[in-house]
């Protein structure tokens, strides 16, 4: 597994590995999930003239669950929209079958978006002051309950994040569109305090398990990215 890491961290070198971090194998996630919660790809796709597009993610402590979902045009009809759900949580060794990855896949769905459908979600979006810009200096830990968003609406990219507990974090309506749209069959875990106990076993962990990680936001994104 290891000779197998350092392969994926060549390829990631000499190809730019970046923003595929929810829909590769769990090995190259790894490698390209903070560009992926960045939302590189967004970013430097967004300009006018260009459909819009979304990325939203939901951690919920990264051990039990982390939803993604990316919105973008449909290649084959331009008046729809396209919603990708992933859920990532523990690995499943029933899926074995899928290849030796398998377990860590993950489940996935996709879903058609009307245009008018994708403009509510613009709006409760907007509700929520995601095109308002990021609470710069914010922490967000993967032990913890938050929500990133990344937009490009209208030639402009925008990003915001919402921490549990918080007044911003409970007045979110898009969770709900998402949550209606997403048709993995994977419930929602929601909210709750947890400590290092209720996650890991161990009150004092001193080797952290999983895809732990660590971000700041600043006004357009994760700082320094």
């Amino acid at each position: 597994m290891k000779a197998i890491s350092v392969l994926f961290s060549i390829l990631c070198l000499t190809a730019a590995c970046a923003d595929r971090g929810a829909y590769v194998n769990p090995l190259e996630r790894k490698l390209s999930w903070y560009s992926y919660l960045n939302g590189d790809t967004l970013r430097e796709s967004c300009a006018l003239g260009q459909p819009d597009s979304a990325r939203l993610i939901y951690n919920a402590i990264h051990t039990e669950q982390i939803r993604t979902y990316d919105l973008f045009i449909s290649s084959e009809d331009p008046s729809q929209y396209v919603l990708e759900s992933r859920v990532l949580g523990p690995a499943n060794l029933s899926r074995l079958a899928r290849g030796i990855l398998g377990p860590w896949l993950g489940d996935t769905a996709t879903t058609r978006i009307r245009i008018e459908d994708k403009e509510l979600l613009w709006a409760v979006m907007e509700n929520g002051g995601v095109f308002s810009g990021g609470k710069d200096g914010l922490y967000l830990i993967s032990e913890k309950f938050f929500w990133l968003a990344a937009a490009c609406r209208d030639g402009q990219f925008y990003y915001n994040a919402y921490a549990w507990p918080s007044a911003e974090f409970d007045a979110l309506q898009f969770d709900d569109l998402l949550f209606a749209w997403d048709m993995t069959g994977v419930p929602v875990n929601p909210p709750r305090f947890a400590t290092m106990f209720d996650i890991y076993g161990d009150a004092s962990p001193i080797r952290k398990t999983g895809a732990y990680y660590h971000v700041t936001v600043d006004e357009n994104g994760l700082r320094g990215f």
